[in-house]
């Protein structure tokens, strides 16, 4: 069975679609797959995912990437915090910030820890979403341990996280100030009035017409003057196509 023809059955038979993600870079990952469960091919694969839940729920978190840490690539997040928030809390009300495809929630939570640290008196409110079930109630637990936490200093892991056996969990203080849900960015409505949006190394796995829709979305859900933070692998070349200027690598405002 032909890759496209794959698709078309997962989508319509199993109600997965992978029309939004790069062929190349999904195909890969689903054969490397199909390998695992010892399927003789797509066919059988096809006919598994219908009969075993299991196996399905274990192939959509599969094919999600959730590869991420407190604090990922550091200079960025300094850059955010010495640069872009300073100006933004300036703004009356609560700040609003938006955490996107946020896995683990390590996201989020490294928001709320840099909001809380460097500027105590601003209320703000963070929306972080995903779409797999099971990284979203990992999320809520707030449960780390390893190498995830390496880019937070002997400080912030002393104030913001409490022992929890071989670990550390996230204390109250912080995970009060996030707010998690499912949400699908290719098939879901996005929420508006957020100043700040952050989507990192995410959509670098889809389609130009995936990512344009994220884009013309993300653009649209932000205030004016709000700010979108994306990876340090990713850019958006048309930026102003969606009414936005780049303020420096990663950091896009909206006009």
């Amino acid at each position: 069975m032909a890759y496209h023809a794959f698709t078309q059955r997962l989508k319509t038979s199993v109600g997965i679609d992978l029309g939004g993600y790069k062929t190349t870079q999904m195909q890969r990952r689903i054969e490397h797959f199909i390998e695992r469960c010892k399927c003789s091919g797509h066919e059988q694969f096809l006919q598994l995912l219908k009969q075993n839940t299991a196996v399905k729920d274990q192939f959509i978190k599969y094919l999600t990437i959730n590869v991420t840490e407190f604090l990922r690539n550091p200079d960025l997040f300094r850059y955010l915090e010495t640069n872009i928030l300073p100006g933004m809390v300036q703004k009356t009300g609560t700040v609003k910030i938006w955490s996107a495809a946020c896995s683990n929630g390590a996201e989020p939570y490294s928001m709320s820890i840099i909001m809380q640290s460097s500027f105590p008196s601003k209320p703000f409110h963070i929306d972080a979403t995903d779409i797999d079930d099971e990284m979203l109630q990992k999320a809520k637990a707030g449960e780390y341990m390893g190498d995830v936490l390496k880019n937070l200093s002997p400080q912030r892991l002393a104030t913001y996280f409490e022992p929890n056996g071989p670990g550390v969990r996230i204390k109250k203080s912080v995970s009060a100030h996030v707010s998690f849900r499912k949400h699908n960015l290719l098939l879901d409505v996005y929420d508006k009035g957020y100043d700040l949006i952050v989507c990192r190394n995410v959509t670098i796995y889809f389609t130009p017409e995936a990512q344009e829709y994220c884009y013309q979305g993300f653009s649209k859900s932000l205030n004016s003057g709000g700010v979108l933070f994306i990876g340090a692998s990713e850019n958006i070349f048309n930026y102003r196509k969606y009414g936005l200027e780049r303020i420096c690598p990663s950091f896009f405002r909206k006009i």
